[in-house]
């Protein structure tokens, strides 16, 4: 009778054993599904935050060239970890955008902050949208590309930032000075 009950008591500690894995894994699965959207949004916003932040430092750089004259220069480390910046020479601005799946401002409403413009758009893709942020430089500053890659770019660059000594007129009629992004 007592190798009888050892033998239970040895079954019903593994049982009690495999209850308690299955419970913890369960209790694991559950807070990772609760935390996962959460640190997305945080990566999201994090990565928002340090594109405004490196646009404003490419924005100072070609402010200061364009202000300072012929011959100023200035090179900017550009590392650009997710999504896509566009170099237009044609509408002279810089555009960045990326697909995101959390509403990182409202759809259809331009938000200003100093010279970005932030907008988020809709995409077909349910919960997914496309966020944007804008440099323009229309009417202001004549953008010139000089680059061995195309639009648009992604990874790490350094922009040599540069005036080149010549003036194009505007659309409004004033001239305006011509700044070269060399991108290596």
């Amino acid at each position: 009778m007592s190798m009888m009950n050892a033998r239970s008591s040895r079954g019903a500690i593994w049982v009690s054993a495999v209850l308690f894995m299955a419970v913890s894994v369960v209790i694991i699965s559950l807070l990772l599904s609760a935390a996962l959207p959460l640190i997305e949004s945080m990566k999201q916003r994090n990565i928002l935050a340090e594109t405004k932040h490196l646009l404003t430092v490419v924005d100072e750089s070609i402010r200061t060239v364009a202000r300072e004259g012929p011959g100023s220069q200035r090179d900017v480390h550009v590392t650009i970890d997710a999504g896509k910046l566009f170099i237009s020479q044609d509408d002279d601005a810089l555009v960045w955008e990326m697909v995101v799946s959390d509403k990182l401002i409202e759809p259809g409403y331009v938000i200003t902050e100093g010279p970005l413009r932030l907008y988020l758009t809709t995409t077909p893709v349910k919960d997914k949208y496309k966020m944007n942020i804008t440099l323009s430089y229309a009417d202001t500053v004549d953008l010139l590309l000089d680059s061995p890659y195309q639009n648009p770019f992604f990874g790490k660059y350094t922009a040599i930032i540069a005036h080149n000594g010549s003036y194009t007129t505007s659309s409004t009629g004033i001239s305006i000075p011509q700044v070269r992004i060399k991108i290596l």
